[in-house]
């Protein structure tokens, strides 16, 4: 299976957080179609994708604050908890 490199991580990431949460065990499955996690991730970031850092622009950094805080928390700043730094060193490793 070849998963585009610019979804890669979000596509893994939330097509097994949506799945856990229902309590499904087709996650496994959907997170192995290319197609199947592209429709979860599309479905998350149309529900809560927003400019989340409130630069004017809804890009790439936005929809990992998205990810790194949850659809309803993404203005926090990620650089004050743990958790959130390492969403932003995996950020800053990707963007390499």
């Amino acid at each position: 299976m070849h998963i585009k490199p610019m979804l890669a991580v979000p596509v893994c990431l939330v097509a097994v957080f949506v799945f856990w949460i229902t309590g499904s065990s087709a996650w496994s499955d959907c997170a192995r179609s290319y197609h199947c996690a592209k429709r979860i991730i599309e479905g998350y970031l149309q529900r809560f994708g927003k400019d989340c850092n409130g630069d004017g622009v809804t890009n790439c950094y936005d929809y990992m604050m998205v990810n790194g805080n949850g659809g309803y928390g993404c203005t926090a700043p990620l650089n004050r908890s743990e958790n959130g730094r390492k969403w932003l060193r995996r950020y800053e490793e990707c963007r390499l």
